[in-house]
């Protein structure tokens, strides 16, 4: 599948449904029928601009107090939200959204995970095709058929590891542990 750059937004106009299944794995705004009528086109073009929005997702390092907290700047809808990292608890892809688990809220955004994959660092790490979790998090794993499931301290929702995932995140968990002793 060709990569395209995220912030592009296709609407295909054609003849029949025939591309339908490829267009929307390719994640299109809309898929237009022809004939194509005006109010028809007019709504997939608000949906396009809808769907447009500056991206800002990125860390960002403040001061308080002379300690640095660094915090996660992410837009959704009409609103930035600046989250300190150590409030996420995992990320999780839904559809077309991301959404950032906290303990006190659920951010909805329009990222990809390799996106926010690519904006994180330790102690973040993607488990799973739809999830990043936070390993200063995690309460215990339990096997779950052919995933595990990764519960976490305080927080009633849980997240997916793949089995072919499970041992980089055992092994990167055992560096950790051997880190924090040594320190």
């Amino acid at each position: 599948m060709p990569q395209c750059n995220p912030d592009l937004k296709i609407i295909i106009v054609a003849d029949d449904h025939s591309y339908t299944i490829e267009a929307f794995e390719l994640s299109v705004v809309d898929y237009v029928l022809k004939p194509v009528q005006a109010s028809r086109l007019r709504q997939a073009f608000e949906k396009a601009i809808k769907s447009m929005t500056v991206k800002f997702t990125k860390v960002v390092t403040t001061k308080v107090a002379s300690d640095p907290i660094r915090k996660f700047m992410v837009r959704s809808d009409n609103t930035i939200y600046f989250i300190p990292l150590e409030d996420i608890i995992f990320i999780e892809k839904v559809s077309r959204k991301a959404l950032i688990h906290t303990p006190t809220r659920v951010i909805e955004i329009n990222d990809t995970l390799s996106f926010l994959s690519n904006q994180l660092s330790f102690p973040f790490v993607q488990t799973h095709r739809s999830y990043i979790i936070n390993y200063r998090h995690i309460s215990n794993i339990v096997h779950n058929g052919d995933t595990y499931l990764v519960y976490f301290n305080q927080y009633s929702k849980h997240a997916y590891i793949s089995k072919n995932k499970l041992p980089e995140v055992m092994d990167q968990f055992t560096r950790i542990n051997e880190v924090s002793e040594m320190v």
